[in-house]
């Protein structure tokens, strides 16, 4: 019997051994390695672990400047909130919030292999319908965000 597409995706998202998702505050980007089928608490928890040890100091800076910063939430007051671009070629479109409550997974979110995901560190549980997702994207206009092309 044939697989239809959508089953042969699902199969595919089983079998494989974990896609890479670019996470991403501010200036700041997160790579990490996630089994697609691992709820969301367990990636949190991944980039949580991720960011303490690249920023022991327990903030980070939302942009070049270093005017605005953010506290790295403790394990107790850990949460984070997730979204995707709205148009994944246009990051000007804006962001949708992911909303993931319970033991959703990247799959059950319809997220793919190197997919940008924006995420927000918050205090405490109170789910805003208005998150503000703060990612600063370089603009290669300029030429010091750009660097030296030339070496």
């Amino acid at each position: 019997m044939p697989l239809t597409l959508s089953k042969a995706g699902k199969q595919n998202a089983s079998r494989d051994p974990g896609i890479s998702l670019r996470f991403k505050l501010g200036t700041h980007t997160v790579c990490l390695f996630v089994d697609p089928l691992a709820p969301f608490s367990d990636i949190t928890e991944e980039l949580l672990q991720a960011l303490r040890e690249r920023y022991p100091e327990g903030k980070l800076a939302l942009s070049v400047s270093g005017d605005s910063v953010v506290p790295i939430p403790t394990d107790e007051e850990a949460h984070v909130s997730y979204a995707v671009l709205k148009n994944q070629k246009e990051p000007a479109s804006g962001w949708r919030n992911l909303k993931i409550s319970g033991k959703e997974t990247p799959v059950s979110k319809s997220l793919k292999d190197n997919m940008i995901i924006a995420f927000a560190l918050r205090l405490d549980e109170a789910d805003s319908e208005e998150e503000l997702f703060q990612v600063e994207f370089p603009d290669l206009d300029d030429p010091e965000e750009a660097g030296d092309m030339d070496e």
